[in-house]
């Protein structure tokens, strides 16, 4: 997972009244934008408790949250098979998300939950290093997660909102391969990985919401400054190869990206470096 260091940041809302202030929690569409407040999230009736396994955020302990189901508060809302769905964060932390997998609620697949920290109820001090951070307000959770790999990436702390968009090759064509490379192919494979463990951090070719790490292929792709060996050993275990006091990546074990899954990762790295903008 990548450990992100985040910055004291509250998102508030101001409802017009002294001293009347609550985090809430956005969707955004082309069309309009609906905001819930923590107050709101609260009081609805599908409103219940969930204690995860394994929580990643919080470095494996299981924790109880007060969550309602992410589908839910997507309620009434249209949207395209095809659209992209990005969740954003409060340290500007974002990256696409499938809708199959935001809104699966069929259970044979893990399942989202919007954990709402209560006033009253404070969540755990997350220590990172020499800082302490919280997950508060909302936290993005996920309830059977044996059933379906779920990327720690997907685990979002500090949780601002989702946007509905236009589809992913269409927001990011440079970032996409040519239409002539297969579904099968190793660098599509590949690029399937990028976009779920990588993306939310890094852009390509200028493109892209992630704003924590550098661009991955302009001016250089690190697959031609970096020797493949150590490329695989920095993705890994970044702290292995290298550290500095800043330093927010703390690596990609085989549990989260399988072997074969970084060969194809890398093979999209690789053709990506002969397509610069």
């Amino acid at each position: 997972m990548l450990i992100r260091y985040f910055t004291a940041v509250v998102l508030i809302v101001f409802s017009g009244l002294a001293n009347a202030a609550e985090p809430s929690l956005f969707i955004k569409t082309p069309g309009k934008e609906i905001v819930f407040t923590r107050s709101q999230l609260l009081a609805r009736p599908d409103v219940t408790v969930m204690t995860t396994t394994a929580d990643p955020t919080m470095n494996g302990k299981s924790i109880t949250y007060t969550v309602v189901p992410a589908a839910a508060i997507f309620k009434g809302i249209s949207i395209p098979d095809d659209a992209a769905i990005h969740f954003q964060a409060l340290d500007n932390f974002s990256a696409p998300i499938e809708k199959a997998t935001l809104m699966n609620s069929a259970g044979d697949g893990a399942t989202a939950y919007i954990a709402i920290e209560k006033p009253d109820e404070k969540w755990p001090v997350i220590q990172m290093g020499h800082e302490q951070y919280s997950a508060a307000p909302f936290y993005l959770v996920w309830k059977d997660t044996t059933k379906s790999r779920i990327s720690t990436e997907l685990w979002v702390m500090q949780l601002a909102g989702f946007s509905i968009d236009r589809p992913f090759s269409e927001l990011y064509p440079n970032v996409v391969p040519k239409k002539n490379i297969s579904n099968a192919d190793a660098v599509m494979r590949g690029f399937k990985i990028f976009k779920v463990n990588c993306f939310s951090c890094h852009t390509i070719n200028r493109e892209g919401s992630g704003k924590i790490g550098p661009d991955l292929n302009v001016p250089y792709n690190p697959t031609e400054y970096m020797h493949e060996k150590y490329l695989r050993i920095f993705i890994r275990s970044p702290k292995s190869l290298r550290h500095w006091d800043k330093e927010r990546m703390v690596g990609f074990p085989s549990a989260v990206i399988r072997d074969d899954e970084l060969n194809d990762l890398i093979s999209y790295l690789k053709y990506m470096s002969g397509r610069k903008v």
